[in-house]
């Protein structure tokens, strides 16, 4: 199993959240990208919905952990968040190249 050091200059980047605000807004612009494409396919619409999805899990669990005050486990707030941050730029690096080849 991975071990964890002391959460330490981690813990004070990311364990409040910060990291799940940003990949919303990653989300969000991908999402605003597709807009402009005006043909309807499977990849597109899997695109916009993994991003939607990603929006939505990283705003309800910021929420959630801003709302937990001092019960906070640092080091499981640090993992979720990397993990939906990989996921949220992994979503909308698909949705750019959707809009980049089909533009083309």
């Amino acid at each position: 199993m991975w071990n964890w050091p002391d959460v330490g200059f981690m813990g004070f980047l990311f364990g409040q959240g910060e990291l799940l605000l940003v990949s919303t807004s990653l989300c969000a612009v991908a999402i605003g990208e597709l807009f402009g494409i005006t043909t309807d396919s499977i990849a597109k619409n899997l695109a916009s919905g993994g991003s939607l999805i990603l929006i939505a899990v990283a705003s309800f669990y910021y929420a959630m952990v801003s709302t937990m005050g001092d019960n906070l486990d640092h080091k499981a707030i640090i993992i979720i968040s990397v993990v939906v941050f990989m996921l949220s730029v992994i979503a909308s690096s698909f949705c750019i190249l959707l809009t980049e080849t089909r533009e083309n």
